[in-house]
Parts: structure tokens; C-alpha cells; sequence
């Protein structure tokens, strides 16, 4: 049985992560430009709250770096975006993952860059902001 004791850095051995043997670490996603928001919405709902929920979405991702490519499949109630940077979309995979929205938890995961390019082709060229109202910067 291992121990549950937290060794402090000094105490720490070759292998290990505070006190935790690297092996087991939970493995950490790899980050990615893209990302798909689930649990925003009910799949198929009307377009009027489809419209709402994207420019909601715009106007977060807006707070940490923007989104270059956005789509909303409401077959299953699920936003996809594509970031300028890496960097962004981490920062809003951390601020949104596991937040609320209208009663329900958002889950933010990334995507890799190829597997999105692969769904959404329109995007691998994308490259201008998106702005409220889908106006492009």
C-alpha cells in the first residue's frame, strides 16, 4: 500500500511529483488551439437560444484571447471553437470547464487541431476574430 504522506520537495525522489510517483499521475490532455464545450444547451433548441448561447460563448472567449472559428451542433447541444493561441484556449478550458450554465455543468475539452480541421475544413484558414453578431474583426 502506498503512503498518502506529501513529502515536501527536499524529501522528494527521483520519479516522483510532490509526494506522488510520476506513474501515477493522471495523464494530462494535450492541449490544443480547439476546443468543444458540451452540456450548453439542450440539443435542439430553438435558433432564437442558439444564437444567445453563441454570442455568450463569443463574448467569454473574447475575455481570454477570442475564437477564430465557432460552431454550434445542436443536434447535440455542443460548441465548438477554435482560438488564435494555444495559450487561449487554455485559459478557457480552465474557466469554463465544470462552470454552470442555465442549470446546467459545462464540460470544456481540447481537441486536437487535426481531428477539428478534419470536421470543420472551413476553419484550417481561419484566422480573423469573431465578434458578436458574427461580425468578423
Amino acid at each position: 500500500m502506498k503512503s498518502l504522506t506529501i513529502r515536501t520537495p527536499t524529501q522528494q525522489t527521483q520519479g516522483e511529483v510532490v509526494g506522488i510517483p510520476v506513474n501515477d499521475l493522471p495523464p494530462r490532455p494535450l492541449s490544443s488551439q480547439c476546443i468543444q464545450l458540451s452540456n450548453l444547451l439542450h440539443p435542439l433548441q430553438d435558433t432564437s437560444e442558439e444564437r444567445e448561447v453563441m454570442e455568450d460563448v463569443i463574448e467569454e472567449c473574447n475575455k481570454y484571447g477570442g475564437v477564430i472559428h465557432i460552431h454550434l451542433n445542436s443536434a447535440q447541444g455542443d460548441v465548438y471553437i477554435k482560438c488564435p493561441t494555444v495559450r487561449g484556449a487554455e485559459l478557457i478550458v480552465n474557466v469554463l470547464n465544470g462552470r454552470w450554465f442555465a442549470g446546467r455543468m459545462i464540460s470544456a475539452v481540447f481537441v486536437p487541431v487535426a481531428r477539428y480541421h478534419k470536421l470543420f475544413p472551413e476553419s484550417v484558414s481561419a484566422c480573423r476574430l469573431v465578434l458578436g453578431s458574427h461580425r468578423e474583426k
